[in-house]
């Protein structure tokens, strides 16, 4: 399927730092790292579980949106990559979150959820749950 390439690079990053060693070519592009939790609850008063996390690795600073659908393939939401934020201001490390609203940021009702971020290169998905 993909081999892995290792790359040994003098590489100078986005943020003006230069940085030596092996790199693979996975970490100089785009990739969500993890989406959490899977299961939220808003407006319930429970603050660990009224937001879901996007991490993910962006080392080109490029435009990217995070589209939300309910099952019946409407679009509930778009998230933009001008809502980022960074995990530290040296790092290429990067999160938006949901508070799952929808567009008129109303609460969207409790069902299976659809995710797609995607950035021009990549695309990911997968599902999220919205219990109350």
């Amino acid at each position: 399927m993909f081999k892995t390439i290792i790359l040994c690079l003098f590489v100078l990053f986005a943020d003006g730092l230069f940085r030596t060693g092996r790199f693979s070519a996975e970490q100089l592009d785009f990739e969500l790292k993890k989406v959490y939790p899977k299961i939220i609850t808003p407006g319930t008063g429970q603050q660990d579980n009224n937001l879901v996390f996007f991490e993910f690795y962006e080392p080109r600073s490029g435009d990217f949106s995070i589209l939300i659908y309910d099952t019946a393939g409407f679009r509930v939401r778009e998230i933009s990559s001008l809502d980022k934020k960074p995990f530290s201001q040296s790092s290429m490390n990067y999160y938006l979150a949901w508070d799952g609203t929808d567009m008129n940021n109303a609460g969207v009702p409790p069902g299976v959820y659809v995710y797609c971020l995607e950035n021009g290169r990549r695309v990911f998905n997968g599902t999220i749950i919205v219990a109350r």
